[in-house]
C-alpha cells in the first residue's frame, strides 16, 4: 500500500511500518518455535496452529521446504554416522560382542 501512493517519507508512516515489520518478525520467531515443538513432541494441535499462522502470512511452502530440509539433513547426518563403518569397526563393542556370546 505504501508503494502504491508513494507515502514513504511520512514520518507517522515510517514508525508504523517499522513496527509491522518487528511485530511480524516476532510472529514468525514464536510461530516456528510451535510448529518445530509440534514437530518434534509428535503433537499435531501444535503442528497445525504453526502452519496455519505462516499459511495466513504467505510464507507456507518456504517455511514447509525450510523444515523439511532441516529434518533431512538431520536424517542423512544421523544415518551416517550409525552407518559409519570405521567408527563401528574400531569400536569396543566387538570385543565385547565376540567375548560375551554363547
Amino acid at each position: 500500500m505504501c508503494r502504491e501512493y508513494d507515502l514513504f517519507g511520512i514520518e507517522v508512516i515510517d514508525e508504523e511500518i517499522k513496527f509491522v515489520k518487528e511485530i511480524g518478525e516476532k510472529l514468525m520467531s514464536e510461530a516456528m518455535k510451535v510448529l518445530e515443538r509440534g514437530v518434534e513432541g509428535l503433537n499435531q494441535a501444535e503442528v497445525g496452529t504453526g502452519l496455519q499462522v505462516f499459511y495466513n502470512l504467505g510464507e507456507l511452502k518456504l517455511t514447509v521446504d525450510q523444515l523439511v530440509n532441516k529434518y533431512k539433513g538431520m536424517a542423512v547426518k544421523s544415518v551416517s554416522v550409525a552407518m559409519d563403518m570405521k567408527a563401528i569397526s574400531s569400536g569396543w563393542w566387538w570385543w565385547w560382542f565376540w567375548a560375551w556370546r554363547d
